[in-house]
């Protein structure tokens, strides 16, 4: 306990609590956490799993094309003001899924889920944290970057609970209250002083630049290293059970197989903070995905039952470390002062990228182009990229 009050971070523990909350409570918008709900969500809307499909790959990317907007607000309003409205909406999409009884309220609901949940709150959290801290950015953002994981090993055994003793309705109207004993709390958090507010000589000998938006090339450069991952990752996830049936694996070993993406992202989402700390992210950035490229060659190239926990532990391996150097790169790179609307520009293209990338992958299948195959052309496509953000390092 006397380390832990002694550690340089403990100074800032108010701002930490908050955004740390800010990722558990995201879950509330994530599909694995709505995907528990959707056989009642049938049941009550009285629609098929191909018509709830649609719906919620439509609000995700409805969601994705309004973060832009609403992600870059957060430059020019206070955190406080900003997280209110955010908590707001999130109780409010909470309160339309518990009273949800058609299509139309259920794609309502769904929308508020995945727009608050999904995107604002995380995009709120990660900004704050990267505009508040300095020296200690990687740590602070992998600290407040495990509420994702958290909130994944909390979350769905409680909601199940709730939901087999008391149905939807009272589930979701708890997961409101949850989210609105929150709100009182926000002043006295979010308005809390970070690292660069107490420490105002920190990077004052770095010249960063001005974001020059969407025309700039070397923006993209750098964001395509941001946005494969989730492109890859989610088309892979997807097709898990036909890339099972094709290698001859049983989907058992394939869903075993997760806890070595589960457990590698969590250790190196940890370790991938004082590196950044350590060594910056930019110089951290282009090298951070070669486990993801190699876990999937490993996946195209060796058809041993194997090859499933092994490409899975890189992937973890990658995202993990990816955590808090894609965030803190942008801090580093450009004023903090475009920090939200840069995140929030992200967000939206990953969120169409993770709606995309399963079409690209079954169009290869389709084509008669084998597994091994269309692994390896994604495996090269993200070397590629790798190469690309090496070369673009030493220029900027």
């Amino acid at each position: 306990m006397e380390i832990l009050l002694k550690h340089p971070l403990w100074r800032f523990r108010h701002i930490l609590l908050f955004s740390f909350s800010l990722t558990f409570l995201s879950g509330f918008g994530q599909s694995f956490f709505i995907s528990l709900f959707i056989p009642t969500f049938l049941e009550t809307s009285n629609i098929s799993n191909t018509t709830f499909g649609t719906l919620y790959a439509l609000a995700t990317l409805i969601s994705g094309f309004s973060l832009p907007w609403a992600g870059r607000q957060l430059d020019h309003v206070s955190v406080a003001r900003y997280s209110k409205v955010v908590f707001t909406g999130l109780v409010l999409a909470c309160v339309v899924t518990a009273f949800s009884q058609s299509v139309y309220s259920l794609s309502l609901a769904i929308f508020l889920l995945r727009f608050f949940g999904q995107g604002l709150f995380g995009h709120t959290s990660d900004t704050i944290t990267a505009k508040k801290f300095g020296a200690n950015r990687g740590k602070a953002l992998s600290i407040v970057g495990l509420g994702y994981p958290v909130s994944e090993a909390i979350l769905p055994s409680l909601a199940v609970l709730i939901l087999s003793s008391y149905g939807l309705k009272v589930t979701w109207l708890c997961v409101a209250i949850l989210i609105t004993s929150f709100i009182p709390f926000i002043n006295f958090l979010a308005n809390s002083p970070g690292e660069v507010e107490q420490e105002v000589q920190f990077e004052k000998n770095v010249e960063l630049k001005e974001f020059q938006g969407l025309k700039s090339i070397s923006f993209w450069v750098w964001a395509s290293a941001t946005l494969m991952p989730p492109f890859l990752l989610t088309s892979l996830f997807l097709y898990n059970a036909v890339i099972a049936e094709l290698r001859g694996w049983s989907l058992e070993w394939m869903a075993t197989s997760f806890i070595a993406f589960a457990v590698c992202r969590f250790i190196f989402s940890i370790i991938g903070g004082p590196l950044v700390d350590k060594l910056t992210a930019k110089k951290l950035y282009p090298w951070h995905l070669i486990p993801l490229a190699t876990g999937i060659a490993v996946l195209a190239l060796w058809e041993n039952k194997f090859a499933a926990p092994s490409y899975l532990a890189l992937s973890g391996v990658s995202i993990g470390l990816g955590a808090p150097i894609k965030t803190a790169l942008w801090a580093e790179i450009y004023d903090l002062k475009y920090l939200a609307k840069i995140r929030s520009w992200l967000s939206s293209f990953g969120v169409i990228g993770t709606a995309a990338g399963p079409p690209v992958l079954a169009m290869m299948l389709d084509l008669g182009i084998s597994l091994t195959n269309s692994l390896s052309l994604l495996s090269i496509s993200l070397v590629f990229i790798i190469t690309l953000c090496g070369f673009l390092k030493r220029y900027c």
